[in-house]
C-alpha cells in the first residue's frame, strides 16, 4: 500500500457509522487527517471549518442525502477546489451521471479497492500540493 505524503484532510459522510469508521480508519493509515459525517447536515455543519479537501460522501442517506450535499458544498467558495467523490452501493452509470451534475468529481461504488482510493489521494496532492484548499 502507497503511504500518502502529507496531511490530506478528508471528510468521510455516511450514515452507516461501522463503514464510515472503516474507511476513516484506512484513510487514516495513508496519513490523512480525518473527520466523519453521520448525514448531510452534519457535513455541511463540519465542512466550512474543517475544510477538507476531499469529501467522501455516501450518496444514500437519510434527510439531505449526498447529492445534495454536494450542491451545496459545492456553493460554497472554499469548497470549489475540493474534490468530492460519491461512494454508493451501486455501479449504475446514472447514479455516477447523477453525482457528476451534483458536483461530484469521482464516482466510487461500494465496496472500493484501496487503490481506488490511493489514486483520487493522488489527485487531491496533486491539486493541492501545499495542503491549502
Amino acid at each position: 500500500m502507497a503511504q500518502a505524503q502529507g496531511n490530506s484532510r478528508v471528510l468521510v459522510v455516511d450514515d452507516h457509522h461501522d463503514g464510515a469508521e472503516a474507511l476513516g480508519m484506512f484513510l487514516e493509515t495513508l496519513g490523512c487527517d480525518v473527520r466523519l459525517a453521520h448525514s448531510g447536515q452534519e457535513a455541511l455543519d463540519v465542512a466550512p471549518t474543517f475544510r477538507p479537501q476531499l469529501i467522501i460522501l455516501d450518496i444514500e442517506m437519510p434527510g439531505i442525502d449526498g447529492l445534495e450535499t454536494a450542491r451545496q458544498l459545492r456553493s460554497q467558495e472554499w469548497a470549489r477546489r475540493s474534490v468530492l467523490a460519491s461512494h454508493s452501493g451501486t455501479s449504475n452509470p446514472a447514479i455516477a451521471n447523477l453525482s457528476k451534475q451534483a458536483g461530484c468529481d469521482h464516482h466510487i461504488p461500494k465496496p472500493a479497492t484501496a487503490a481506488i482510493f490511493e489514486r483520487i489521494l493522488q489527485v487531491v496532492r496533486e491539486q493541492c500540493p501545499d495542503g491549502q484548499s
